[in-house]
């Protein structure tokens, strides 16, 4: 040890050892990081890495060589032998070539130990062919010892260090270089502690230093230019790496990319996050058979589906096309699996966890066909169903029922318990319902307070059993927030192919009895039944047809004179509504207001009535009164003293030349404000008149209550009042009862002579009836000269003049002008 330290400390040059250090430190570090590089690689680029790598270390291991022989200080002159020096180099490059490409082939566990062996012996081979060309005019001797321990050190620290190369830890590029770094040096000045030099001429013989010392420096050069090209080399495709390798750790999906040979060449931690393996167990150049057998095992999968994997990979891949799959896992973990083949052979794989993605869909198509509150299929859901058993039944025979279910009283339930207990009621019910269906029945909710269900009939049995099961659930009661809700239902039943045999006709008619059964006082469940539900369903049919009425120019009104019955002169008309069909000609208003009240089209016709009525008589002389019907709906909507005042000022009609008519029942539906409203348009100067007196409550509570203009007598009690007593004596009564209250009576339904002379006796102010009249449409009037048209430019200046004196009703008008009083002046232009 101590001569090898005096070798180096007396027998070189300070400078030019430092230089061959630097020289050999940094080849081994740029080395050890390059070879790390090539391992990272495969195809021709590791070949092409290898070669860099090998350059780069024979180049350092030489130029450290030629730069510590030049400072070495042997005393006497010395010469270089150019084909042995170049056959030194060579050496170098092509052991540190056969060493690398070995101990990178994995083709033992020893491989990396025997190609740093080769490395160590071409650096000893290398040492001493450069020995060899370093001729020096003296006797040379060699110490055996020495000779042997400089090859052994060589060997020993190069199988070392590329051990250590291989097994890609955080430190071990560092440790190869160290030890590489070690085995050269090790090397060089144990080899040059073994060769000795007696020189033959005298000691103070010219050597050449300044000569030695270019040469250094070129070596030197040239060894920095070549170490420098691969530390380059490096760090360009260092930098490279990093921003590739940042986006490849960056992608949300895992990335797999393999060569023609089925070989990894590529990967990222993504996807080995996402197939949950470690990083340690994954390597580039493992074949894709073996990741995806790792992939198994760490999965649970067996040999079987294993392999069934590892075949549909190399089937994508030898494919042309882009292949999308999607694999689902025993966890529940759902991946997407995209695979494009690349060009010249190989192909990149996407694996991307859409578990989340699936379940959203999974959960927008439950929302899209499925209730959210009680989680039934919903409409859209029911329909498909039902369409696919309809298909099913007609291709294979067999029948099934559509049964239509209908809550009773739900709306009282939400008025009266609050929205929530209603929604409580109905997720219960629905629950009820699915605990009692077969396994082959389906419920849904169609909307709020109806449900259906589909059932395929086994037998008659069968149906009814599940009828009774529905009704009995349907019925029991609720409990909610400590109050006990009383459910019910109406049921209708229509089957195929005996009631329908398609889709709008089975659940028409399964509407048809579920809409008879609600009207039915002793049965909860009704099959249809043509000759009883055909009437609802041309009921129906009428509702549509009246929709459209108004917009057909469909709706016409007929007047009816009413008259003094002291003096016989005209008083007014009554507007009646006639409604003449396309196809069935004149329907009684008998049939069709009911309709138009329980369709919710009563409104729209009523303003249209009342509009008609006020422009048509406004145009009227002499100016009679016009008498129109106001209904229950009607009176309930808060603008209607709004309208009216509108229509009054757009027609020009004088309002005392306006008669509303509207019977009790109307008024006692919300008593306290249907009176609020009659006094808002009697207080425009209208006259109110109480319609069919008589009938119904005929409570004088409401005589009392609201000062009318006008009682109307029920024709009702003018049909034998000439040979029934009693009748008589009632007409007396009431008469009697307007004369106290000063309101007079107008008698209805007055067809004979004799009635009428019974109403003169008795005192009755005005009739209406065929005697006196029929109603009949204004052009009959204006031929029978009942009444004629004012001018139409006169009439048409009064209606301007309404409208313009619109604006004069704001809440800025004069304090002391009533509305009737506006109205009134708007009228008179």
């Amino acid at each position: 040890m101590f001569e090898i330290l005096g070798c180096v400390a007396f027998q070189h040059n300070a400078w030019l050892v430092a230089a061959a250090a630097v020289i050999c430190c940094a080849g081994s570090w740029v080395t050890a990081h390059l070879f790390e590089r090539t391992l990272d690689t495969v195809g021709t680029q590791r070949i092409g890495w290898y070669f860099l790598t090998a350059l780069t270390a024979g180049v350092a291991i030489w130029c450290t060589h030629f730069v510590a022989m030049l400072g070495y200080e042997s005393n006497a002159p010395v010469e270089f032998d150019p084909a042995l020096t170049l056959a030194s180099l060579l050496i170098a490059v092509f052991g540190a070539t056969l060493g690398f490409l070995i101990a990178g082939s994995k083709l033992t566990r020893l491989a990396p130990i025997v190609g740093g062996g080769i490395v160590g012996l071409a650096i000893a081979v290398m040492h001493y062919t450069g020995m060899m060309a370093y001729r020096v005019q003296g006797v040379v001797t060699w110490n055996q010892t020495y000779l042997v321990a400089s090859i052994i050190l060589a060997v020993s620290l190069s199988a070392a260090a590329l051990h250590y190369g291989v097994r890609r830890s955080k430190y071990s590029g560092n440790i190869m270089a160290a030890l590489l770094a070690l085995g050269i040096v090790a090397l060089h000045f144990t080899g040059m502690t073994a060769f000795n030099v007696e020189p033959l001429m005298l000691p103070n013989a010219a050597t050449n230093s300044a000569a030695f010392s270019s040469l250094a420096l070129a070596i030197t050069c040239m060894a920095a230019l070549i170490v420098g090209t691969g530390l380059t080399s490096f760090l360009i495709d260092g930098s490279a790496r990093a921003e590739s390798g940042e986006a490849l750790r960056n992608m949300s999906n895992g990335l797999l990319m393999v060569d023609k040979n089925l070989l990894i060449r590529l990967y990222n931690d993504r996807l080995m996050e996402l197939l949950d393996i470690s990083p340690e167990d994954v390597a580039v150049g493992m074949p894709l058979g073996q990741f995806l057998q790792l992939v198994g095992t760490r999965t649970g999968m067996d040999a079987a589906r294993t392999q069934r994997i590892i075949d549909n990979h190399n089937q994508w891949i030898a494919q042309n096309g882009i292949t999308r799959v999607e694999h689902h896992f025993d966890d529940g973990t759902i991946v997407s699996i995209a695979c494009r083949p690349m060009a010249g052979g190989g192909a990149i794989l996407t694996y991307d966890d859409v578990t989340e993605a699936r379940e959203g869909q999974k959960k927008i198509e439950h929302m899209a066909f499925h209730d959210m509150l009680t989680g039934l299929p919903n409409r859209v859901c029911f329909n498909k169903r039902l369409e696919g058993d309809l298909r099913t039944a007609g291709e294979k025979g067999g029948q099934f029922a559509l049964i239509a279910i209908d809550l009773n009283g739900f709306k009282e339930i939400n008025d009266i318990r609050g929205h929530s207990a209603g929604d409580r009621v109905l997720v219960a019910l629905g629950q009820r319902m699915e605990a009692v269906l077969g396994e082959s029945d389906f419920v849904g909710r169609i909307g709020g307070d109806e449900f259906a269900v589909l059932h395929r009939i086994a037998s008659e049995v069968s149906l009814v059993d599940l009828l009774g099961r529905l009704e009995k659930e349907l019925f029991e009661p609720i409990a909610v927030e400590g109050n006990e809700i009383l459910p019910g239902a109406s049921i209708g039943v229509a089957i195929y192919p005996d009631h329908a045999n398609n889709v709008a006709d089975l659940v028409s008619n399964a509407d048809l009895a579920m809409y008879r059964a609600k009207h039915d006082v002793v049965r909860s469940v009704c099959f249809y039944d043509a000759s009883m539900d055909e009437m609802v369903r041309a009921r129906r049919n009428l509702a549509s047809d009246l929709r459209l009425a108004i917009e057909r120019n469909e709706l016409t009104i007929y007047y009816q004179v009413q008259t003094s019955v002291h003096s016989g002169e005209i008083t007014g008309y009554e507007a009646l509504l006639r409604w003449k069909h396309p196809e069935r000609g004149f329907i009684p208003p008998s049939e069709f207001i009911p309709l138009a009240e329980e369709n919710g089209l009563i409104l729209q016709i009523g303003e249209w009535v009342l509009h008609e009525a006020c422009r048509t008589a406004a145009g009227w002389e002499p100016p009679y009164k016009v008498a129109v019907n106001l209904s229950a709906v009607q009176l309930a909507h808060g603008g209607l003293p709004g309208y009216i005042m509108q229509v009054l000022l757009a027609t020009g009609l004088q309002p005392e030349r306006l008669e509303l008519e509207l019977t009790e029942s109307a008024i006692l539906s919300d008593k306290e404000r249907s009176l609020h409203v009659l006094r808002q348009i009697k207080n425009l100067g209208i006259n109110i008149a109480l319609d069919d007196f008589g009938t119904g409550y005929s409570s004088l509570d409401t005589l009392r209550t609201f000062p009318f203009d006008k009682i109307k007598l029920d024709r009702s009690f003018m049909l034998d009042v000439e040979d029934n007593p009693q009748a008589k004596a009632i007409i007396r009564a009431v008469l009697a009862l307007g004369k106290s209250l000063n309101i007079p009576v107008l008698a209805e339904g007055i067809e004979t002579s004799d009635q009428m002379t019974i109403l003169t006796v008795e005192g009755c102010d005005e009739a209406q009836g065929y005697l006196l009249g029929r109603p009949a449409p204004l052009d009959h009037l204006l031929e029978s000269g009942q009444i004629t048209l004012l001018d139409l430019k006169n009439f048409e200046a009064l209606a301007a003049a309404g409208r313009q004196m619109r604006s004069q009703i704001t809440p800025t008008s004069d304090a002391n002008e009533t509305p009737e009083s506006a109205v009134k002046a708007a009228a008179s232009g």
